[in-house]
């Protein structure tokens, strides 16, 4: 999505974007496939809204600020996933969940201190 939101508009890098996922779990959903029920399809639209809505102003952001601005904004999603999870379902993360989301966090810290060090041997 950063790669694209530069050069492409907010439309293709949308489509892009959905068809790689589409793809991608092309590969997976065979092997966990439940037919899903009348009742599900209202969740299933609200699911696909959702996320197309925040797919979209995602793409927005990336084409008016580099992502190393962007990326500690982005990791409240985890907080929230974590939130909305105990809160609706009653799930506490667990030790993976702890330590991806903390990989995920030091990875992009990481690369905020690399852009900063890059900016300043300019």
């Amino acid at each position: 999505t950063r790669f694209l939101s530069g050069g492409e508009s907010v439309w293709t890098t949308f489509i892009y974007t959905g068809v790689i996922g589409a793809l991608a779990s092309c590969f997976y959903v065979p092997f966990v496939w439940q037919t899903p029920t009348v009742t599900d399809l209202p969740l299933f639209f609200a699911v696909g809204l959702f996320g197309a809505i925040a797919q979209g102003t995602l793409i927005i952001a990336l084409s008016f600020a580099p992502a190393s601005t962007l990326a500690p904004l982005l990791y409240f999603s985890l907080i929230w996933g974590a939130s909305f999870g105990f809160i609706i379902f009653d799930e506490v993360p667990d030790f993976l969940t702890i330590s991806g989301a903390a990989i995920i966090v030091g990875a992009g810290l990481y690369v905020r201190h690399r852009e900063r060090v890059r900016t300043t041997e300019k």
